[in-house]
Order: C-alpha cells, then sequence, then structure tokens
C-alpha cells in the first residue's frame, strides 16, 4: 500500500452563518493550508498512485475565491474537509476507473494552529 500526501496553501475568504456572535460572521480571509492524503496498491502505467498535479488541480478550484459561492454548506474548516474529500475522490474514479486510489484524509487550516482533519 502506497500513501501520498500532498500539502497545499490556498488563499480563500468566507463568511460563516454561526448561531453565536462572532467576528467571523464579517467576511474575512486566510492563507488555508492544506494537506491531502491519498492511498492506493496499485500503480498506473506511470508508475504513481495518482499524479500530484491532480490533486493540486482540483485543489487549487479554490484559490482566490470565495468560499461561500463555491460551497455547498456552511464554509468552516470542517466543511471544507469534507467537501474537498467527496471531489477529491468523484475525480480519482473517473481519471481512474480500474483501481481509483482512495482519498484517507484532508487537513484544513485556516488559521495558524487551528487544524481539522476528515479522515476515511
Amino acid at each position: 500500500m502506497f500513501k501520498v500526501r500532498k500539502t497545499l496553501v490556498i488563499s480563500a475568504s468566507h463568511v460563516l452563518d454561526l448561531l453565536y456572535e462572532s467576528k467571523c460572521k464579517n467576511m474575512h480571509g486566510h492563507n488555508w493550508t492544506i494537506v491531502v492524503e491519498i492511498e492506493g496498491s496499485v500503480l498506473n502505467d506511470n508508475g504513481m498512485v495518482v499524479d500530484f498535479t491532480d490533486i493540486k488541480t482540483m485543489v487549487y478550484k479554490y484559490d482566490h475565491g470565495h468560499l461561500n459561492d463555491l460551497m455547498k454548506n456552511n464554509p468552516t474548516a470542517e466543511n471544507l474537509a469534507f467537501q474537498l474529500s467527496g471531489e477529491l475522490q468523484y475525480f480519482l474514479e473517473g481519471k481512474y476507473p480500474k483501481t481509483p486510489p482512495e482519498v484517507v484524509g484532508v487537513m484544513v487550516e485556516g488559521t495558524k494552529g487551528n487544524q481539522v482533519w476528515w479522515t476515511r
């Protein structure tokens, strides 16, 4: 089994819809650090589980965007990790249909030290 891990940084803004008073209800942005973990036991014809460029392409769709416009749910770090995991898995199943690698983890850090991990 191989584990592929890619770390990226994107810049994006959001407004949180919260049930309590918070400055995060105002539009603001972060330099988000995102770590994607993918596992697979089969290498493609290039000798890869997944091309790092494929991960970059999927995550960079959010770079310099407004997450409220790009996400289905309240754009919290938790929801961003979950949405990215699903979009990446869907993409991998289409690109590698015979033996798709599996997204097993996505970490999102909006503010330094505040991390959310989604894991399978």
